[in-house]
């Protein structure tokens, strides 16, 4: 009971502490921002409650916690693939989790991403020296546990590696590979409310009491990650998140899900655990505070538990994004190891803000 307790408390108490906390846009490693999984692209990424299978590793881990099934997932991304000159960027993402009986739910992960090759010129002419290609990896473990019938919490350690370039640019900097290593924490917390089903009748209004999911994370956050000065080090995107999602619509052939979602890029500070509270509440004004966060809201409307159609709406005025997104997907019964096993296919088009209309993203996936 007393572990139970103090997982409770803080989980509360971290829920409350970054709301106000300025974001920074110096961080490193941005891109572990941007979320995998077609699925969610195509709600615009308002899912953080209603994820159910192995990217939850990303994007809650505590929802792990709610299934005792093996999942396998992986997406494809060929990010900002309409963008000339630009076009060899690529996100990958791949995942497993399984259910242990009396130790909870475990998962790893690798988040990948290489930014193609690049031409390295010399110092005094723009003719070209070599070429190089830059990537950065990530590779993590998961584990969630629920902490009661309605409530979850879960864990990522997460190992990071940067490979900018093989060598530095400056006369200081030759014989020196633009290089970081770094690793981070991810906490996450899942608050599902489930009544009794015979109080609540599939395809009536109130039904959507009886499947309404509250979730929260707080990701990447570590020490500063350096390349070649140690002096220049840079902190890492630390992003805090909430969301809900809500069955409104569920009978034998129809299911309609509803979600909405917010997220904010938080200040790396040196201050204490006390003082970085204090000055959550107190970093700008409450407009600005608003106007530097992210919103999502989404859709998805699945029919016969075999097609999906889904659609999303974010708004990110501090990153000048605001538009609509798309998606698709099909199910079907795997029937490897039991009859509620599934294979799932996904494709997202995610608004892509000034420089592409729409990123295309495709995931795949296997619960038994």
């Amino acid at each position: 009971m007393r572990i139970k307790r103090m997982i409770i408390m803080c989980i509360a108490f971290a829920i409350l502490l970054p709301v106000s906390l300025s974001a920074i846009s110096e961080a490193a490693m941005l891109w572990m921002l941007i979320e995998p999984s077609a699925r969610s692209n195509g709600m615009a990424n308002a899912y953080i409650a209603q994820v159910d299978d192995a990217f939850s590793t990303y994007w809650c881990t505590a929802a792990l916690a709610y299934t005792d099934k093996t999942s396998l997932v992986f997406q494809h991304s060929n990010w900002l693939g309409g963008v000339k000159d630009i076009d060899d960027i690529y996100l990958e993402y791949l995942a497993a989790s399984t259910y242990i009986p009396e130790i909870g739910n475990v998962g790893a992960f690798i988040h990948f991403l290489t930014t193609g090759e690049h031409i390295r010129t010399s110092e005094d002419s723009p003719n070209e020296v070599s070429k190089f290609k830059s990537w950065e990896v990530v590779f993590g473990g998961s584990w969630a546990y629920r902490v009661s019938r309605e409530l979850a919490a879960g864990v990522n350690v997460k190992i990071l590696y940067s490979h900018l370039s093989p060598e530095g640019t400056g006369e200081t900097e030759q014989g020196k590979a633009g290089e970081g290593y770094s690793w981070a924490i991810d906490l996450s917390a899942k608050y599902t409310l489930q009544k009794n089903q015979q109080n609540y009748a599939p395809g009536t209004l109130p039904y959507y009491l009886n499947s309404f999911s509250f979730a929260w994370s707080l990701s990447n956050m570590g020490p500063d990650i350096s390349y070649i000065n140690e002096d220049q080090a840079d902190p890492l995107p630390m992003n805090w998140r909430m969301g809900v999602s809500s069955r409104v619509l569920h009978d034998q052939f129809h299911t309609l899900v509803i979600n909405m979602d917010v997220d904010k890029l938080l200040a790396t500070r040196d201050d204490t655990v006390l003082e970085t509270f204090i000055n959550a509440w107190s970093d700008e004004d409450l407009q600005y505070e608003l106007d530097s966060a992210i919103y999502h809201i989404g859709a998805e409307y699945k029919y016969l538990n075999m097609i999906s159609l889904r659609g999303g709406y974010i708004r990110d005025k501090a990153g000048s994004m605001e538009g609509l997104s798309f998606g698709v997907g099909f199910e079907v019964n795997a029937k490897i190891m039991g009859p509620d096993d599934r294979l799932f296919v996904d494709y997202g088009l995610h608004h892509g803000g000034d420089l592409v209309n729409y990123n295309h993203i495709l995931s795949i996936g296997l619960d038994f």
